[in-house]
């Protein structure tokens, strides 16, 4: 069966050369600052591990540093600033995504469908 979320997880992961990654996912969460206060203070690539928790469910760091392909000190220092901001949240297990993690991941996925499509 199809499942969106993990197909727009893996784009927003291992994006295309169609879109600059790096340029796209600053302009995301700071375009996206205003409706989720914090999205435009943690590192713009700390979408990686939030979009593996938003496909998968709960998650380690390092399980998220193999899916994301981003070394485990800066998949900790992500998560930390996700923590910080109230995306996601620590569990026994590893992390998982908040309310306000999964709201806003889910308007970047549908701004990434809307980019690829133009």
């Amino acid at each position: 069966m199809w499942n969106i979320k993990q197909n727009v997880a893996e784009e927003i992961c291992h994006c295309s050369a169609a879109i600059d990654s790096a340029k796209w996912l600053a302009q995301e969460t700071g375009g996206l600052a205003l409706k989720f206060s914090g999205l435009d203070e943690i590192p713009a690539f700390s979408v990686l591990p939030l979009a593996c928790l938003w496909a998968n469910g709960e998650l380690d760091g390092q399980a998220l540093s193999k899916m994301t392909l981003v070394d485990p000190d800066t998949i900790d220092d992500y998560l930390e600033a996700l923590c910080e901001f109230g995306f996601v949240t620590q569990t026994w297990n590893g992390f998982e995504t908040t309310q306000k993690g999964r709201e806003a991941f889910s308007a970047i996925g549908r701004n990434l469908i809307i980019a690829k499509a133009i």
